[in-house]
């Protein structure tokens, strides 16, 4: 349950969803879209997100669609994580979705909602649609527009007001490259993680995405470089990207800063030998 009062609507239409929101915003209350609504109920509970007016998106059928339309896989932002793992519509994807916290969890996690997370930090499912040349569809006020992922999410997804997200766009001729998904966690598989390193293999490079190393989920194509130069040996590789890590690495309960770089460390190593990238 929702610990909070609430005015509660559900919508046909994006645009219809949009303009309650922009009423609710007009009369000065505060407008949330709601899906999977885990996040919602969750801080919620601990008395640390409140709303006056929750939009419910998650029947939206442009928000449901997971299919191949031409060249392109489309995923909508309601679709949950084991709907999506459970298509094996791209197993990237799907190990990715699989691997963010339990099965019943997995029921009502969306894939928008993980990827717009703003009182979470890991955002796992944003890791293969940095690696993918994906694009995002947002649905606002001025309409709809559709962008490279990479334009709208530095970090974290940077949504103008009011906007939402109704899909996601990937390329099919990723789904036939070779990948690596290895998450690591203090104890049970399904924590938060360590270190979450997403690697895919593009010709002669490696491309690569993480999540709980630093406070938010990255791609660096410096780091990239590193790890794809076969001229170096696997260690000396790994170290350069340990050495060169562009952002400030956490300490926190979950891990300290040098824990977390000694497992970064092992995980990097273990996914070139996986890839048949270590020599």
């Amino acid at each position: 349950m929702i610990a909070f009062d609430f005015a509660y609507s559900r919508p046909n239409t994006p645009s219809e969803a949009v303009a309650l929101y922009e009423t609710a915003a007009a009369q000065g209350q505060h407008a949330l879209y709601y899906a999977g609504g885990t996040e919602i109920i969750t801080f919620s509970r601990m008395g640390q997100m409140a709303a006056d007016a929750i939009i419910d998106i998650k029947d939206l059928p442009e928000c449901q669609v997971l299919g191949i339309d031409g060249e392109e896989i489309v995923i909508g932002a309601a679709v949950t994580l084991n709907q999506l793992a459970d298509s094996d519509i791209f197993p990237l994807f799907g190990q990715t979705a699989q691997a963010i916290a339990d099965r019943t969890a997995r029921n009502k996690i969306t894939v928008g909602g993980n990827v717009g997370s703003r009182r979470l930090m890991y955002r796992e499912m944003a890791l293969p649609f940095l690696l993918c040349d994906s694009k995002v569809k947002l649905f606002g006020p001025q309409g709809a527009r559709l962008l490279p992922f990479t334009d709208v999410f530095h970090h974290a997804l940077n949504l103008k007001p009011g906007e939402l997200i109704t899909q996601f766009y990937i390329p099919r001729s990723f789904v036939a490259n070779t990948f690596v998904h290895l998450k690591k966690t203090k104890q049970s598989s399904v924590n938060y993680p360590l270190v979450t390193v997403l690697a895919l293999e593009d010709g002669d490079r490696i491309r690569m995405a993480f999540s709980g190393v630093c406070a938010f989920p990255f791609r660096d194509e410096r780091l990239e470089e590193l790890m794809s130069n076969r001229a170096r040996p696997l260690c000396e590789r790994v170290k350069q990207v340990i050495e060169q890590f562009p952002h400030e690495v956490l300490h926190d309960l979950e891990g300290s800063e040098d824990y977390r770089k000694f497992v970064l460390q092992l995980t990097l190593e273990e996914i070139l030998k996986q890839m048949g990238w270590a020599v």
